[in-house]
């Protein structure tokens, strides 16, 4: 009777030790100081890396592991540890159990990435003093509200390069001291209001590569702080009016790569620090009277690669504008006026449909570079520079064949560029400034002052001169 019982405690004991969680199996560790390599060590059979680590007789503050089979990281696998930095990286985990970080006082850094993980619990997290969560690459589908409640450090989450389709209101509400967000290259079709409610400090947004298709009022609202905003590579077809009207700081705005057709009137309203904006690569074909307003501060406006036909007058009415990239569209008609912003450094109108430039078309305009090149332009009317100090003109690859007296009537400008026009007439260029055949080098055509004000260089390389 006696063996018997003891006989059915020996198996007791069995079952108890094989049906324990066990997380770390045959686990190879590495252990680094102040990111200098120290050690590997292999963890044989153990739940609580804390107690393999207090055998280990050198201070270290990094620990990583990569490449090895965790499964799961079970309830108190990492408790009590004292460490500045953990990565866990290309192995199989597909769970993290609540509890898995219960009483971590030190850890700063957090990196969990290449992994099978699909869901993240709430509490998962739960009182991690981290000042950076990176979750990028792994499958998470699903986020839990609550996931990241408790870490009142937080600054910055990397969920990128996972499978997460919409952003729950919930998800990261009342992540004051939050200030970086990267939810790039997910599958993210919807984000509902109110889900980055109370992010007081948030300065960087990156939703860059998803496939959100609507941006509606009160997604962005409370984001106070937000300076740059990364919307671009989605299949946005549609902002709502004052969407962005809470974003009183943000600096910043990528809308680049998505399926835009029309900037209505107030499009970006309350966007009064805005200083970039990067419309690039959609299939906008109508800017509206407006679409810009209240842009005051704007330096920078991309909108090359899209379907624009008509520039019509006042629709860049922007006192600080720079910069402004309309190439690639389908321009040709530029309305007098349409460019009359003191500030304008810079003005690419290359590749567009331009048969014709007409008169005072850029007058008054003080530019570093004025391209033109790649269109059809077969004529320049008298006066379309007038008064204009222009220190580069970009007229390369048209079918231009001359150019009268008039074209630059006032203008200071330095460099020209003609090469790669139809049967240019270099005759032409001795009415514009009469130069003597001294001046003339190679590719470089040196010009006196003369009918041009201020003309310094013809560039005339690659054209089909008719006989002088």
């Amino acid at each position: 009777m006696m063996f018997l019982k003891l006989l059915i405690l020996t198996l007791s004991v069995v079952v108890q030790v094989f049906s324990d969680k066990i997380t770390f199996k045959n686990v190879e560790i590495s252990l680094y100081s102040h990111n200098r390599f120290l050690a590997t060590k292999n963890v044989i059979n153990n739940n609580n890396l804390v107690v393999v680590l207090n055998q280990f007789d050198r201070p270290y503050d990094v620990v990583k592991i990569k490449g090895q089979n965790i499964p799961v990281l079970y309830k108190n696998s990492f408790s009590h540890i004292h460490l500045h930095d953990l990565t866990i990286d290309d192995c199989d985990l597909e769970k993290i159990e609540i509890g898995a970080f219960d009483n971590v006082q030190k850890l700063i850094y957090l990196t969990i990435t290449n992994t099978k993980l699909t869901e993240l619990e709430r509490g998962v997290f739960y009182g991690l003093p981290l000042f950076s969560l990176n979750l990028q690459s792994n499958g998470i589908k699903n986020v839990e509200n609550g996931a990241f409640q408790g870490m009142d450090s937080l600054k910055k989450i990397s969920l990128g390069v996972n499978d997460i389709r919409i952003i729950k209101n919930g998800i990261f509400t009342n992540l004051s001291t939050l200030e970086e967000l990267d939810l790039s290259e997910n599958e993210i079709e919807e984000i509902e209001n109110d889900s980055f409610k109370n992010m007081k400090n948030l300065s960087v947004l990156t939703l860059e590569d998803n496939k959100i298709e609507k941006l509606q009022n009160g997604i962005f609202d409370t984001l106070s702080k937000l300076r740059l905003l990364n919307l671009g590579l989605n299949n946005i077809g549609e902002i709502e009016n004052y969407v962005f009207n809470d974003l009183e700081n943000l600096e910043i705005l990528w809308l680049q790569k998505n399926k835009l057709k029309t900037l209505e009137k107030d499009a970006f309203v309350g966007l009064i620090k805005l200083k970039q904006l990067y419309l690039s690569y959609n299939e906008i074909d109508t800017l509206e009277p407006g679409c810009f307003v209240g842009l005051n501060l704007l330096t920078e406006l991309h909108l090359n690669n899209n379907r624009i036909k008509m520039v019509v007058k006042g629709v860049f009415n922007l006192p600080s504008l720079n910069v402004l990239w309309l190439n690639d569209n389908e321009i040709s008609v530029t309305e007098i006026g349409a460019f009359g912003v003191s500030e304008m450094r810079e003005l690419d109108l290359g590749s567009n449909n331009l048969r014709h430039l007409k008169r005072h078309a850029f007058s008054n305009l003080s530019l570093k570079w004025l391209y033109l090149h790649l269109n059809n332009l077969e004529t320049i009317e008298d006066s379309t520079f007038e008064n204009s100090k222009i220190t580069n003109i970009n007229l390369r690859n048209n079918s231009l064949t001359n150019l009268s007296k008039n074209v630059f009537k006032n203008a200071d400008v330095s460099f020209i560029y003609i090469g790669n026009n139809d049967a240019f007439d270099k005759s032409t260029l001795k009415k514009v400034s009469n130069p003597s055949p001294s001046e003339i080098h190679s590719d470089e055509l040196k010009l006196a002052q003369g009918g041009v004000m201020y003309l310094k260089h013809y560039k005339l390389a690659k054209n089909v001169f008719i006989d002088v």
